[in-house]
């Protein structure tokens, strides 16, 4: 698997730091940052808890995802654990990446962003963002 295009044009902080809204304000780069970690690790969560229960009721899956991964799973010695298992190994685990999009598919993680609520009111240009308001 290649890696996305996007990924050439520089991380998210260099981003930030590109963006008018963004620069001489660390402030807001922190707040960024601490939105996008706290968002994808909930998101994250959510990925692999539907999957653990979808694999409680499913043990074919369960099963086969297990012998892809024992069949593919750290075949060279000489390679570190993160070396062998990347963004481009998923090619090596093709049923693991059906099981995974699936899941996204059932569960998708956009629910779960509304259970955030505002604490107070902020306007953001024409946008007044209301106390106990999700988003």
């Amino acid at each position: 698997m290649k890696e996305p295009s996007f990924v050439s044009e520089g991380d998210f902080v260099t981003t930030l730091l590109q963006d008018e809204f963004f620069s001489n304000h660390d402030d807001r780069i922190a707040d960024e940052c601490m939105t996008f970690m706290f968002a994808s690790t909930a998101t994250t969560a959510n990925l692999v808890c539907n999957l653990i229960l979808g694999f409680i009721f499913s043990k074919d899956s369960r099963d086969r995802v297990r012998k892809e991964l024992d069949e593919n799973a750290l075949k060279n010695k000489d390679l570190s654990s993160e070396e062998q298992l990347n963004y481009d190994s998923l090619d090596n685990f093709p049923y693991c990446t059906m099981c995974l999009n699936e899941n996204l598919r059932l569960y998708g993680p956009g629910p779960i962003s509304f259970v955030f609520k505002m604490t107070q009111d902020v306007k953001v240009g024409n946008i007044t963002l209301r106390k106990d308001d999700p988003f």
